[in-house]
């Protein structure tokens, strides 16, 4: 059986882009239809060549132009089926030889995402249910064929679309799934080895600063004691200017020395094991700032101590800690003539936090990531002396203990410093790791440092 095409007639056309669809009574209205690139093919199985004929001027007279290849018999479906170039199928419920049913079994085999039509003359209720149930696109009944068939088809066509819509933006999805997988693998593989590289450069590091320091001392002993010898000997012999000269190798050799110190006690604390134990941290920063009375001397220093809650940490470690953050608060309000240091904290479900703050000089908040980086100074040694270790050797004494610093300050008038740590039970062993912050916590947060120098929630 030829093929036939058939073109609606341009008076019968409606708008670029629209269909008109035949509706019961007589009456007509506009409906959106997909765009077709041809003549709709259809693949029309049926033993009546008048019905079919029938069928085919029906979807004419609304201006749907369309390719019909009519089949009665299972080989001849199964071979149309095969060739392909379908965009359709409608299907007799009922032939002698084979029925609607089957014929959709052998299109879902083949071709599952071409709309299937079931068109016949009989079909109860129950029977119709059915086969929307199996995933037949739709049924009409040839008495209302008129009204139910150019929509029937237009809306078959619309749903073809939007499951191939819904197809590519799955496909895409996954696509844009397993990129993103590959991504974070690739990424993670680089990181992974990154960091076993990083690793490496700090046992590196490690080795080569306890190598030096090592080495370092004996020969700087040997020329602080020999230039201490010959400027007890040569005191009032030399001119004045040979004696300054060497009074300049003697203060080179302490800042030396006192470097080599700073780098044993970064190395130590890298190396070091916390462990657990409760802090009273009023008692022990009231002792530190003790212990530091002797480099105050004269000045006017105030220390401010609120109610702290306990830590759970390695003692000795923390009180290094502590040591470090109060020294620099007492050297950095050096040119206060009245200075105040103010220590408060506060505490969460999972930590505890504190915050030690001085009206020193402060620094400039756009270099405050290098605080803690070894060698990095942020004021001039000649003013205030230093090695740039000592707030490194904090944080990793710091990270040790699965805690956390990080510091704000408002330049020329204050700097806050505030630090973390995990609670946990004061037994021996590793530190549990901390949990995030509730929501709605109160203490600064490290992740949004500002020019804001307010302390915690108790005041500072």
């Amino acid at each position: 059986m030829e093929p036939v095409i058939l073109n609606a007639p341009p008076e019968s056309r409606g708008e670029p882009g629209t269909r008109r669809l035949g509706l019961t009574g007589g009456a007509s209205h506009q409906a959106q239809g997909p765009p077709l690139t041809g003549p709709l093919r259809i693949l029309h199985l049926e033993d009546s060549p008048s019905d079919a004929e029938l069928a085919r001027e029906h979807l004419a007279a609304e201006g749907i132009a369309c390719v019909v290849r009519r089949v009665e018999t299972r080989e001849e479906f199964s071979a149309a089926v095969h060739d392909g170039g379908i965009d359709l199928i409608v299907a007799d419920y009922q032939l002698p030889d084979f029925d609607g049913l089957t014929a959709y079994a052998i299109a879902q085999q083949n071709c599952p995402d071409i709309p299937f039509l079931i068109l016949t003359g009989k079909l109860g209720e129950e029977y119709a249910i059915d086969t929307l149930k199996l995933g037949v696109t739709d049924y009409i009944l040839k008495q209302h064929l008129s009204s139910r068939l150019a929509p029937a088809v237009l809306r078959a066509l619309d749903q073809q679309k939007e499951r191939a819509a819904r197809r590519e933006a799955q496909e895409q999805l996954q696509r844009h799934q397993e990129h993103l997988e590959e991504l974070v693998q690739r990424r993670t593989a680089e990181l992974e080895e990154r960091n076993g590289q990083l690793a490496v450069a700090n046992r590196d590091m490690e080795g080569f600063l306890a190598a030096a320091t090592h080495d370092l001392r004996t020969p700087l002993v040997i020329i602080g004691g020999f230039t201490r010898r010959l400027e007890k000997n040569c005191a009032g012999k030399i001119a004045a200017g040979d004696l300054d000269l060497l009074q300049r190798v003697i203060a080179a050799e302490n800042r030396m020395e006192r470097l080599i110190d700073d780098l044993l006690g970064f190395l130590r604390a890298s190396k070091a094991v916390p462990q657990r134990g409760t802090i009273d941290m009023e008692a022990m920063i009231r002792e530190t700032y003790a212990e530091l009375l002797p480099v105050i001397g004269e000045r006017q220093v105030r220390l401010e101590v609120s109610p702290l809650p306990a830590a759970c940490g390695d003692p000795a470690l923390i009180r290094q800690v502590l040591a470090n953050l109060i020294a620099n608060a007492i050297k950095y309000t050096g040119p206060r003539a009245s200075a105040v240091i103010e220590v408060c904290g506060w505490a969460e479900p999972d930590a505890t936090g504190y915050c030690i703050k001085d009206n020193g000089i402060g620094f400039d908040m756009r270099f405050h990531e290098k605080l803690f980086e070894i060698f990095q100074r942020l004021h001039d040694k000649d003013e205030f002396p230093g090695t740039g270790v000592g707030l490194a050797a904090v944080k990793r004494i710091l990270e040790k203990h699965d805690g956390r610093i990080w510091a704000t300050s408002v330049a020329g008038q204050s700097a806050s410093f505030y630090f973390t740590l995990p609670r946990g039970n004061a037994s021996s062993g590793p530190l549990s790791q901390p949990a995030a912050a509730p929501v709605g916590h109160r203490h600064p947060d490290a992740s949004r440092v500002t020019q804001d120098d307010s302390c915690a929630p108790t005041s500072c």
